[in-house]
C-alpha cells in the first residue's frame, strides 16, 4: 500500500501532464484507462494463476498440500461455512469493529482522493507532476509509521491505545489541514496524519484478529474489510457535497476529522468494555 502510494501518485500526476489532449482524450481520461487496464489484465493472471483444489496448488510443496487435503475436504469447509452463518453474520461485535474501520479508512480513503484537488485549490499554479510529488512523498512516514506502530504493539502486546493513538494523530493532521493554506502548513497536515493513518492500518488489524475468536474470523474479516471500503465511498461523496455547498473545504477536512476522532472513541469505548467484561468475576457455577 505505501509503495502503491509513493509511486502511484507522482506516476498519475505525470500520466495527467504528459496525456492531456493525446487522441482528443483529456488527461483524466486516460488516467483512468492506463491504470485501470493493468487491473483488468490482473483478471486473467488470476484465472491462470489460481487453482479451485489444494491438489492443484504448485506454489505449495507436496507435504502442505497433503496436509491441507488430509485435513480440511471441501465437504468439511461447506459444513462450517453453512453452521451458523446468519448468527454469526449479525453478531454485534463483528459490526461494532466494521464501525470502526467504516470511520478509520473512510477518514484515510477521503483525504487521499482530495488531496491533489485540496492543494490545487489553494495553489492553483502547481503543475500535476508536481502535485503528484506532493501527495506520494508522505507515504514514506506513513510506511515507516506502519511498521513501527505494528511491531511496538506486538512487542508490548497491548492493542488498544496503538490503535486509539494513531486515530489522535490522524485528526491533529486533518486539523491542520482545516487551518492551513500554505504550501508547508498543507504538507505538514499531510505528513502528521500519514504517520497516524499508518500507525493504526497495522495494530487495527492486529486488534481485529485478537478481538474475533476463531468461529467469527473468516465472517468477521470480510464484514470489517467491506465496512472500509462503504466508509470510503461515503466519506469521499460527502466531502465532495460539502465542497460543492460550501465552496471550500474546511467542513470536508472537518468531517474526516470527525471520522478519525470516531474511530478512536469507538476503541476506547471496546477498550473499557472489554476490561469490565475480564475484572467481572464468573458467576457460581460458571
Amino acid at each position: 500500500l505505501a509503495i502503491a502510494g509513493l509511486l502511484g501518485s507522482p506516476l498519475s500526476g505525470w500520466i495527467l501532464e504528459a496525456t492531456d489532449q493525446m487522441t482528443g482524450l483529456a488527461g483524466w481520461q486516460w488516467l483512468f484507462i492506463l491504470e485501470g487496464l493493468p487491473t483488468v489484465l490482473l483478471a486473467f493472471v488470476v484465472l491462470a494463476v489460481m487453482t479451485d483444489r489444494p491438489q492443484q496448488a504448485a506454489w505449495l510443496s507436496a507435504a502442505e498440500r497433503d496436509w491441507l487435503v488430509a485435513n480440511v475436504s471441501p465437504a468439511d469447509a461447506h459444513h462450517q461455512l453453512e453452521q451458523g452463518f446468519w448468527e454469526k453474520l449479525f453478531n454485534p461485535g463483528i459490526w461494532f469493529l466494521a464501525l470502526i474501520y467504516f470511520c478509520y479508512l473512510g477518514s484515510f480513503a477521503g483525504i487521499m482522493l482530495w488531496a491533489p484537488t485540496l492543494i490545487q485549490y489553494h495553489h492553483p499554479g502547481l503543475g500535476n507532476d508536481t502535485i503528484g510529488w506532493l501527495v506520494g512523498l508522505p507515504y514514506i512516514p506513513f510506511a515507516i509509521a506502519m511498521v513501527y506502530w505494528g511491531r511496538h504493539s506486538d512487542r508490548t502486546g497491548e492493542r488498544h491505545w496503538h490503535v486509539i493513538s494513531a486515530a489522535l494523530v490522524g485528526s491533529v493532521g486533518f486539523g491542520l489541514l482545516i487551518v492551513g493554506e500554505s504550501l508547508f502548513a498543507l504538507l505538514t497536515g499531510f505528513v502528521v496524519l500519514m504517520v497516524g493513518m499508518g500507525g493504526g492500518f497495522s495494530t487495527y488489524w492486529g486488534l481485529v484478529t485478537v478481538a474475533l475468536p476463531a468461529r467469527l474470523a473468516a465472517i468477521g474479516i470480510a464484514v470489517v474489510n467491506s465496512a472500509g471500503a462503504l466508509g470510503s465511498f461515503v466519506s469521499i461523496s460527502l466531502v465532495g457535497r460539502l465542497f460543492d455547498a460550501t465552496g471550500n473545504y474546511q467542513s470536508g477536512m472537518a468531517l474526516l476529522t470527525a471520522m478519525a476522532l470516531g474511530a478512536g472513541a469507538l476503541v476506547f469505548w471496546l477498550r473499557v468494555n472489554s476490561k469490565r467484561s475480564a475484572d467481572t468475576p464468573m458467576p457460581a457455577g460458571g
